[in-house]
């Protein structure tokens, strides 16, 4: 059996695991979701998508590699998508599954458009980065179906430590992304910020959004508000700066975050 895990906010890390799990014939399953009901896997092979946050893998899909079961001894790959540099992503996986006693025989890092609002790739680049994205998610099928090994190969920028450190402190301390609110004269009452949060930590009350914790600073409940209402901290979407992955939808993003 297989299984692909992924973590996604704005929907690029699910297109690329929808894409890869048609190739190999694999389950897809959420990161958050595993965290909340961890169990033991079997499987011959399992892959990770995961996005890329100020050069390294979100802190939910680091708690994720060091609370994953795993009973036997599976062929391990991850993809990391990215909007400019993987920084040190893949050597982290390597790094956490090794501590526990398991091999990342491949990893891959995939330019997608960047959704982090203050740096958001321009309209013109979007297109073609998606369709490359999805040759080269081919291509990397090709080589799982193998069991072909790159581990090491792997590498890190060099700045990724500085780039790190610098990029979390002017996220939550500066620009304050978790500091969510709504605009109540914007809000629509769609319930779509609920609908594809991956922490499952956003509920309705009287038509508008109530945040709870814990957040994964995805975005993703400011990106799919169709209205713009949500802010982040100082960051205020727009029709300019906002994405989503044009080929994942919110009830998409719904039901998978809930397997």
């Amino acid at each position: 059996m297989a299984k692909i895990y992924y973590f996604s906010g704005t929907g690029n890390s699910l297109s690329l695991a929808k894409r890869l799990a048609g190739n190999l014939e694999a389950e897809i399953r959420s990161v958050g979701t595993y965290l909340k009901n961890p169990e033991e896997l079997d499987d011959d092979l399992i892959g990770l998508v995961t996005p890329v946050y100020c050069m390294s893998i979100p802190p939910v899909v680091h708690e994720f590699l060091q609370r994953l079961r795993i009973k036997s001894n599976p062929y391990l790959f991850c993809v990391a998508d990215m909007g400019a540099t993987q920084g040190k992503a893949l050597q982290q996986v390597q790094e956490l599954l090794a501590v526990r006693g398991l091999k990342l025989s491949a990893g891959y890092a995939l330019p997608m458009p960047d959704n982090s609002i203050a740096f958001s790739t321009p309209f013109s680049n979007r297109s073609v980065m998606l369709a490359k994205a999805l040759e080269q998610v081919d291509t990397i099928a090709f080589d799982v179906k193998a069991r072909r090994d790159n581990s090491a190969i792997l590498g890190t920028n060099p700045v990724w430590q500085v780039a790190n450190l610098t990029g979390w402190l002017v996220m939550d301390k500066l620009v304050a992304v978790k500091k969510r609110k709504v605009n109540s004269t914007k809000c629509i009452h769609c319930g779509n910020c609920a609908r594809v949060c991956p922490a499952h930590c956003i509920n309705i009350a009287d038509g508008l959004p109530v945040f709870g914790q814990p957040c994964y600073s995805c975005f993703a409940c400011a990106q799919w508000c169709p209205a713009h209402a949500i802010s982040l901290g100082r960051l205020t979407p727009n029709d300019k700066n906002c994405y989503t992955n044009p080929a994942i939808t919110v009830a998409e993003m719904e039901e998978y975050n809930r397997k």
